[in-house]
């Protein structure tokens, strides 16, 4: 790990996308789609998310009062980072809206990099 943090603050210029990189990139985001979809319906619903929301205090062992919290900011993500105001995403728009959002970026911080190809 690099100690520094003022590299992990810097943004680098994203090169141009070749194929075998955005190939690379879409498999690595089905792969997490696929994580994402718990009931493996080929797409992510609000069921996935209630899944996860009932099984997490659950698997980590909360309280009842820490268990919310923690529901309220894992369905804050899923909304934000994953449904995106939509109902239900299938994996083809999921890869798509990643790709997208992917190439829009002409700068990306590596905290933001690091964010979207390690989660």
């Amino acid at each position: 790990m690099i100690e520094n943090s003022d590299v992990w603050s810097k943004t680098i210029p994203t090169t141009s996308m070749s194929s075998g990189n955005i190939e690379f990139l879409r498999e690595k985001w089905s792969y997490w789609f696929d994580s994402l979809d718990v009931n493996h319906d080929g797409k992510i619903t609000k069921a996935d998310v209630d899944f996860t929301l009932k099984q997490f205090p659950v698997v980590e062992g909360l309280n009842k009062k820490v268990g919310k919290l923690a529901d309220d900011q894992i369905e804050k993500w899923w909304n934000t980072y994953i449904l995106r105001g939509k109902h239900e995403i299938s994996k083809g728009e999921f890869l798509d809206d990643f790709q997208k959002e992917y190439a829009e970026k002409k700068l990306i911080s590596l905290p933001q990099l690091n964010h979207y190809l390690n989660t």
